[in-house]
């Protein structure tokens, strides 16, 4: 019997652990703020990386992209965030600092995803320090990225 109650002392402690660690995740959580993602940031510098060795070419970024969004942003190094909150049109409540080019996605007025690019290459052509992105960027040799 003393080890039966032991048990359940012990199971009922974890229990009561794990629930006070579920509510302190659940209470202290910001879902307003998210970060850039990755995986995409990391495909999206090789394949403009790839393109401009190969001596250049189009990258799609409906196909690219490939989840739903009907506007998309790039936002250049040292933009402020009241001019990305401007431009959104809500409050932007992704990384602090802009300290690499941007690319965002809008989906009916909310964001989506965004990553920061991670390569060497120029942006060039398109409007500071915020530019709508075309569905299609034409990469050059040189690592250059122009609209398409």
């Amino acid at each position: 019997m003393t080890m039966g109650r032991g048990i359940a002392l012990v199971g009922g402690g974890l229990l009561l652990f794990l629930a006070l660690l579920a509510g302190l995740v659940y209470f202290t959580r910001d879902e307003d703020n998210f970060q850039s993602d990755n995986l995409l940031a990391e495909q999206f510098t090789l394949e403009v990386a790839r393109l401009s060795q190969e001596g250049g070419g189009e990258l799609s970024l409906r196909s690219f992209a490939n989840f739903p969004w009907d506007r998309g942003l790039l936002v250049l190094p040292d933009t402020p965030r009241e001019e990305i909150s401007r431009r959104l049109g809500q409050e932007w409540t992704g990384i602090d600092t802009v300290d690499r080019d941007l690319l965002i996605f809008v989906r009916r007025g909310e964001v989506v995803r965004f990553f920061d690019y991670r390569g060497l290459a120029r942006f060039e052509g398109f409007q500071r320090p915020i530019d709508d992105l075309p569905d299609v960027l034409r990469i050059e040799p040189g690592l250059v990225v122009r609209p398409g």
